[in-house]
């Protein structure tokens, strides 16, 4: 077995009594009940009975749905519920995290208690994630729920008594990744392993894995309250989207610094939607503005959330890597480039975006232009031909945009 980078955390005892009504109760794994004679049944104990859940509209998966007094058992990776109550639908959250009723007489040794934890999926495939979904998807929505607990005054941030349980799929909304090896020493240092321990931060991380839970096979996790998905949120909240960058800052110790004149980077993309005449680009505005091209890949994500304040400007096409312009200084612009027609989440890039600030956005108008992949009818993976004019304005209006007309104005009262 490969090396895991977790470990375990401190054990936390305590009992949860459950109870039986008829034959057709779902058993959890013998070898976690205790004798009816051992258990405790004053009304005191807060596991007796309280299984309740509730569901919402969610972000992903489509419903968000919150549990109290449920537990977890190990060996056959359910979430038990002590209710007579039944799931409602189910939902697309409690069948993907197998989630059963149970109602019967014995008492439970809980191998850890926590006060909050959830559990949510994220955006992997082969040892790769994409950086747009891991943010949108996954980092935004749990973050909202954070800082709303946080603002209720029901959680310490830094408080272990909370559990973050990420996990994957093997068919989308369907079936979870039980084997998966995302959480392994060979991805231990990916942007995505280091996005989720940045967004974790001092609480308990549990991986939903075999490989985990088999530590402790024999065991029970039990949640005070437990969520399975990730919320709905509304990307348009600057206050969210704000929030959220300067949460991220202050958890890799990035200083709020600003460039003192501007700097204009372009993405350069390698594998699909590439932009063909990047060079021809750079040297038309060199008299108007000094682009730089950068390539994020290799680089940890605390380095290029670190780039991203040296510019006061991000131009790129859209693809995961343009997610960092959410990181530019206050008043940093960011630039979209659309392919031709292209059929891709440009909407979604521009809504956030839009939210944390100034914001430009450029489609191919030009077929001619368009470079398809073979079999792209909806121009998804297409490569493009930025036409030179139209870039050359778009400069233009960048440097008459946020920060860069701050710069601007300042540069020319200086001469």
């Amino acid at each position: 077995m490969q090396n895991q980078w977790w470990h375990d955390h401190t054990v936390v005892f305590g009992k949860w009594l459950i109870v039986s009504a008829n034959e057709d109760s779902v058993v959890p794994n013998e070898a976690l009940i205790q004798s009816p004679s051992n258990s405790k049944t004053n009304n005191d104990d807060g596991w007796s009975f309280n299984s309740k859940i509730s569901c919402q509209s969610g972000h992903y998966p489509p419903d968000y749905c919150t549990l109290t007094y449920a537990y977890f058992n190990h060996s056959d990776l359910i979430i038990y519920l002590n209710t007579y109550d039944s799931i409602p639908n189910p939902s697309w959250s409690t069948r993907l995290w197998s989630t059963k009723t149970i109602h019967f007489d014995a008492s439970i040794n809980c191998h850890r208690v926590y006060d909050k934890a959830f559990a949510f999926t994220f955006f992997y495939y082969y040892g790769q994630s994409n950086n747009f979904h891991l943010h949108y998807d996954t980092l935004i929505p749990i973050y909202s729920e954070l800082k709303l607990l946080e603002n209720g005054n029901q959680l310490n941030l830094t408080d272990q008594a909370v559990a973050f349980m990420p996990t994957v799929e093997k068919i989308r909304m369907e079936v979870l990744d039980w084997e998966t090896d995302a959480f392994t020493d060979i991805y231990k240092d990916k942007y995505f392993m280091e996005a989720l321990k940045v967004l974790n931060g001092l609480h308990s991380l549990i991986p939903m894995t075999k490989a985990y839970f088999n530590q402790h096979s024999n065991a029970v996790t039990c949640f005070k309250e437990l969520k399975l998905g990730a919320p709905k949120v509304d990307f348009k909240d600057r206050i969210l989207i704000k929030g959220y960058i300067n949460f991220i800052l202050k958890r890799l110790k990035i200083k709020k610094t600003k460039p003192k004149v501007v700097r204009i980077a372009l993405i350069r993309r390698t594998n699909r939607r590439r932009i063909l005449n990047e060079d021809e680009l750079i040297n038309a505005v060199k008299d108007i503005a000094n682009i730089e091209l950068i390539d994020f890949n290799g680089m940890t994500f605390k380095q290029q959330v670190r780039l991203m304040r040296k510019y006061t400007t991000l131009i790129g096409i859209n693809g995961a890597g343009l997610i960092n312009g959410l990181f530019l200084p206050q008043g940093g612009v960011n630039v979209q480039l659309v392919p031709y027609k292209a059929q891709l989440n440009f909407v979604e890039f521009g809504t956030l975006l839009s939210a944390r600030g100034p914001y430009l956005e450029w489609h191919n108008q030009h077929e001619h232009l368009n470079r398809d992949a073979p079999g792209d009818k909806y121009h998804g993976q297409a490569d493009t031909i930025v036409l030179v004019d139209e870039f050359i304005e778009l400069v233009k209006k960048v440097l008459k945009t946020g920060l860069n007309a701050k710069l601007e104005k300042r540069k020319k009262i200086e001469l």
